[in-house]
C-alpha cells in the first residue's frame, strides 16, 4: 500500500490518526471541528468586543481621553522623547511610532494596541489549552473567555497600557514552549 504524507512535519498524533495522509483507497479522515479557525474567530471576536465595550463604558463615565493611571501617558511621553526608556524595551518600539500623532490620536492608538495585545493573549491561552492539554473545544472557549475576564486583563486593556500588556503574550508563548508536554 502506498501512502504519501502531505505534511511530514505535522504532529505525530495527527499522523497516527491519519490526518494529512493521502491514500487512493482510503481518503484521509476529516480533522476534528476544534482544529478549524472558527474557534479562534469566536474567541478573538468575543474578546475584542468585550474589551471594546469595557472601554466605551469607561470613556462614557469618565470622559475622553481619561485613564485610571498615569502609565499610558508615560508611554505617550516616551514616544515624544520626554521620558527615558531603554531602547531594549519592546514598549519603547511600540510607543515610538506615535510621536507624530496628536495626543488624542496617540492615546487611541496605544489603547487599541493594548486591546489587541490582550485579545491576542486570550487567543494564545485558547490555542495552548488545545495543543498542550487537549481540552474539549467548549471548555477551551469558556476557559479562554474566563482568562479574558480576569482583573489583570480587564484593567490594563481599559484606557491603559503597561509593560505587563506587552509582556503577557511573550510569557504565554514562552510557557507554552517550555512546558514538557
Amino acid at each position: 500500500r502506498s501512502v504519501k504524507l502531505i505534511c511530514p512535519s505535522m504532529r505525530t498524533e495527527d499522523r497516527d490518526k491519519g490526518y494529512g495522509v493521502r491514500d487512493k483507497k482510503n481518503p484521509a479522515p476529516a480533522r476534528p471541528a476544534d482544529s478549524t479557525t472558527s474557534g479562534y474567530l469566536i474567541v478573538g471576536g468575543i474578546a475584542l468586543a468585550y474589551y471594546a465595550i469595557l472601554n466605551l463604558l469607561y470613556f462614557k463615565k469618565n470622559g475622553w481621553p481619561s485613564a485610571p493611571g498615569p502609565d499610558i501617558w508615560y508611554f505617550l511621553a516616551v514616544s515624544r522623547g520626554l521620558q527615558p526608556l531603554s531602547l531594549l524595551d519592546l514598549s519603547y518600539w511600540l510607543a515610538k511610532p506615535l510621536a507624530g500623532l496628536g495626543p488624542e490620536t496617540a492615546f487611541l492608538a496605544l489603547n487599541t494596541a493594548s486591546i489587541l495585545l490582550h485579545a491576542g493573549s486570550t487567543l494564545l491561552v485558547y490555542h495552548y489549552l488545545g495543543k498542550l492539554l487537549r481540552i474539549e473545544p467548549g471548555v477551551r472557549l469558556l476557559t479562554a473567555l474566563f482568562f479574558a475576564a480576569l482583573p489583570q486583563n480587564i484593567l490594563p486593556s481599559t484606557a491603559f497600557f503597561t509593560h505587563f500588556t506587552v509582556a503577557q503574550p511573550f510569557l504565554i508563548l514562552a510557557a507554552g514552549r517550555l512546558l514538557p508536554w
